[in-house]
């Protein structure tokens, strides 16, 4: 197989997702209704609609959340994080994050390998350049371990770093590692918060906004002795 058969086959796969909702009445009025539920103002009720929508499809649900957190990395304008707690009420904690993690990989993957085939002036047209400038300077200060540290930051766009992270040198399988080490606490906290939002939803949200404060100061500190580590050497 040549190097080039992985960009046919990803785009071929693209090409026919993209004939699909084009054509598909039933598939445009699914995607409609699941990014309808995933944009409710309220999470809560948006996250028990979108269960009880997925319902029907039984054990093959993951996929379909799969499916959407995937198209949600393509610059689609919809949350990933319902999805990741969705998961959760549908297959528990521990399975829902699971799929969570794996479906994140995969969208990361895609991301990188995108922007590195098709390069900066495609990646500039989904993204303000500047915040790509920003990131090939962490990128180039602070390698893999910058990539980490932004998986941690809670407002750092997830599907940005994966989009700039395919513009510099790394290589994908590092890349990937480093991901998955950086976005697997915040995907267990959504997941057990996920499971407890109907239950006991102020809970639910107490736990996610500690995490997020706690990695957040987390990031920060690492940043600026990084910063500190730099200019002293």
């Amino acid at each position: 197989m040549t190097t080039k058969a992985p960009r046919w086959i990803a785009l071929a796969t693209l090409a026919a997702a993209a004939l699909l909702v084009a054509f598909d009445p039933d598939a445009r009025t699914f995607i409609a209704t699941a990014c309808r539920l995933l944009l409710n103002p309220n999470v809560v009720q948006g996250v028990t609609d979108l269960q009880a929508f997925l319902l029907p499809y039984g054990d093959r649900a993951w996929i379909i959340t799969s499916a959407l957190m995937i198209l949600q990395s393509l610059a689609a304008p919809i949350p990933a994080v319902p999805l990741t707690l969705v998961n959760a009420l549908i297959y528990g904690p521990w399975l829902g994050a699971l799929i969570s993690w794996s479906a994140a990989e995969t969208a990361a993957a895609l991301c990188f390998g995108l922007a590195r085939w098709f390069g900066r002036p495609f990646v500039v047209k989904l993204f303000r350049p500047a915040l790509i400038e920003r990131l090939d300077g962490f990128f180039a200060r602070d390698g893999l371990a910058a990539v980490v540290v932004l998986r941690l930051v809670p407002y750092v766009s997830f599907d940005l770093v994966s989009w700039a992270g395919g513009l510099t040198n790394m290589r994908l399988l590092p890349f990937l590692l480093a991901t998955g080490v950086g976005q697997a606490p915040a995907t267990l906290v959504y997941s057990f918060a996920g499971a407890a939002i109907v239950t006991d939803p102020r809970h639910a949200l107490k736990l996610a906004l500690v995490f997020l404060g706690t990695m957040a100061l987390l990031a920060g500190l690492f940043v600026v002795w990084r910063r500190r580590r730099t200019r002293a050497a």
